[in-house]
């Protein structure tokens, strides 16, 4: 009988060890459902593993932003500050590369 990825097998019921059936085994059909159910378990595992590595990726990504913000914040009040403050400067040079 057929045997999935195993060939042939000799049946045992013939008085001929040389006679072979070749329907496939329908006893395989479980095994078959089984592997099948593996194969999608296997997929599934790698799928969930590669979601979890990118939560961890966005975890450190948040953590080290969590860490920076303070001096990033700072840095964005001090340069919209001087900008503030030396606004007439910025203007002027402006005025003056449009009449150019």
């Amino acid at each position: 009988m057929y045997i999935p990825g195993g060939g042939y097998k000799i049946d045992n019921r013939c008085e001929s060890p040389h006679h072979i059936i070749t329907d496939p085994s329908p006893e395989w059909d479980v095994p078959n459902k089984y592997f099948e159910e593996n194969v999608m378990r296997q997929k599934a595992k790698q799928h969930i593993s590669t979601l979890l590595d990118e939560m961890v990726n966005a975890m450190n990504k948040l953590t080290m932003l969590d860490r920076e913000w303070p001096s990033i914040m700072h840095g964005f009040v001090q340069n919209t500050l001087l900008d503030y403050s030396q606004l007439d400067l910025y203007m002027k040079q402006k005025i003056q590369d449009l009449n150019k």
